[in-house]
C-alpha cells in the first residue's frame, strides 16, 4: 500500500462518524483534500499539512476560519460552502488563494476580507451580508457571485477592474452597481432586486457586455444601451417598462443583440411592439424566448462592423472564449489522467494554477488595450432618428 507521508490526495464523501483531520498528521505531503458531509467542526489538525492547495470542506460544522493561518500559505482553491461561518476573518494565511466559495454559510459582512490579492474568483452566494465594505482590496477579482443575500448596494468595486461576471441577483438592491471602471465585463445579472432606475448603469462604459439580467425589478424605463457595444442577451421580463418608443430608442444601437425578454411588461399590450421591436435590431434571433425569423430588409450596419473600437471587443472576446476552451480540454485530460499518484495531483493543481495565470494575463493585456484608446474613442453611434416615434409605430 501507499505510505501515509507518500499521500497526494484525499477525499472522503458522506462519513458516518466526525472524521478526526488530526490523523491527516501521517500526510504532510497532502496536496489535495476533499471531506465532505464529515462532520468536522475544527480545523486544527491541518496544521501539519502545509502542501495544501486545493481544500474542500463543503457541508460541514465550521464556524469560523480562525484556525488556519498555521496551515494555508499554499493554499490556491477553497470550497467551504455549506458550513456554519459567520465571518471572513483568518483568511489572512491564505495569501496565494485564487478561488474561494464559502456559499450557503451565515456570514453577514465582508469587512473582515484581507487583502487577497491573488484572489480571482469569489462565491458568496445564500449568506446573510448586508454590505460589501471589504471588497475594496481584490485587485486580481475576475468573478464575484453574491446571489442570496440581503444587500442593498454594491459600491466597492472600484479597485476590481478586471472584472468580467458579476452575479448579484435575489438581493434588495435599490440602485445598480457603479461600473465605471470595468471595461472586461461580459456577464451582469442584476434580477430580482428592488431597482426601478437603471440610468447608472446604461452611462456606464462596458464595451465587452454580451449578457444583461435585469428581470423581476420594478424598472419603468431604460436610457440608451449604446454603449453596451457587445451587448448579445437582454432580460428585462417582469418590470414596468410601458413607453414602448422610449424602448425602441433605448434598443437602437443593440447591433449584436440576438436574444431579448419582454414579457410581463405592461408595453406588451400593444399589438404593435412585436413587429417594432424586431424592426430595430437587426441580429435578433430569439424574443420572448421564442425564435424569430430576421427579416431580409435588416443587416449589420458596414460604419460599426468597421469600426476599430468595435472590431477590437470582438478580437478580445474571441481570444478569451478560445482560451477558456482550451483550458477545459486540457483540463477534461488531465483529470482523467489523475490516478492519485503524486505526481498525476502535482500535474492537475500546477495545470489549474497557470490556467488562472493565463487567464490573469490575457485580461490584463485586454485592459490595457482599452486604456489606450482612452475616453476620446468612447463614442455613441449616431442615427437619425425620426421627428417623432409616432411616424414609425403607425
Amino acid at each position: 500500500g501507499i505510505k501515509p507521508s507518500e499521500v497526494a490526495q484525499v477525499s472522503v464523501f458522506r462519513s458516518q462518524s466526525p472524521v478526526d483531520v488530526s490523523c491527516l498528521a501521517r500526510c504532510p505531503h497532502l496536496q489535495a483534500l476533499t471531506l465532505t458531509k464529515c462532520g468536522i467542526s475544527s480545523l486544527c489538525g491541518l496544521s501539519s499539512c502545509s502542501q495544501l492547495v486545493e481544500l474542500n470542506l463543503q457541508a460541514n460544522a465550521l464556524e469560523q476560519l480562525g484556525e488556519m493561518a498555521c496551515c494555508m500559505a499554499n493554499i490556491r482553491f477553497m470550497d467551504l460552502s455549506g458550513n456554519r461561518i459567520t465571518s471572513l476573518v483568518g483568511l489572512e494565511g491564505c495569501p496565494g488563494l485564487l478561488e474561494l466559495s464559502i456559499s450557503e454559510n451565515r456570514i453577514t459582512r465582508t469587512s473582515g476580507m484581507p487583502c487577497c490579492l491573488k484572489l480571482q474568483k469569489l462565491v458568496l452566494d445564500n449568506n446573510l451580508l448586508v454590505n460589501t465594505a471589504g471588497l475594496d482590496g481584490l485587485p486580481s477579482l475576475h468573478h464575484l457571485s453574491c446571489i442570496g443575500n440581503h444587500l442593498p448596494r454594491v459600491s466597492n468595486l472600484s479597485n476590481s477592474p478586471l472584472l468580467h461576471c458579476l452575479n448579484l441577483q435575489q438581493n434588495n438592491l435599490c440602485e445598480a452597481p457603479p461600473l465605471m471602471n470595468h471595461v472586461l465585463l461580459r456577464e451582469l445579472r442584476l434580477e430580482e432586486n428592488n431597482l426601478s432606475d437603471v440610468q447608472i448603469l446604461t452611462s456606464s462604459w462596458l464595451p465587452l457586455l454580451q449578457t444583461l439580467s435585469l428581470a423581476n425589478n420594478s424598472i419603468s424605463s431604460l436610457d440608451s444601451l449604446s454603449l453596451m457595444l457587445s451587448l448579445e442577451s437582454l432580460d428585462i421580463r417582469n418590470n414596468s417598462i410601458c413607453d414602448l418608443p422610449l424602448l425602441l430608442h433605448a434598443l437602437r444601437g443593440c447591433f449584436s443583440l440576438t436574444s431579448l425578454v419582454l414579457e410581463g411588461n405592461p408595453l406588451t399590450e400593444d399589438p404593435r411592439w412585436r413587429r417594432l421591436v424586431q424592426g430595430v435590431l437587426p441580429s435578433l434571433l430569439n424574443l420572448n424566448d421564442q425564435e424569430v425569423a430576421r427579416p431580409k430588409q435588416l443587416s449589420f450596419p458596414t460604419e460599426v462592423r468597421d469600426f476599430p473600437l468595435y472590431q477590437l471587443c470582438r478580437r478580445q472576446l474571441k481570444e478569451q472564449d478560445d482560451l477558456i476552451a482550451h483550458h477545459n480540454q486540457e483540463l477534461l485530460s488531465l483529470v482523467n489522467s489523475n490516478n492519485g499518484s503524486p505526481e498525476a495531483v502535482t500535474k492537475l493543481l500546477n495545470g489549474k494554477v497557470r490556467h488562472h495565470q493565463d487567464w490573469h494575463g490575457l485580461l490584463v493585456k485586454h485592459l490595457r488595450e482599452h486604456e489606450e484608446y482612452g475616453d476620446d474613442h468612447i463614442v455613441r453611434f449616431q442615427f437619425q432618428e425620426p421627428d417623432s416615434y409616432d411616424m414609425i409605430m403607425c
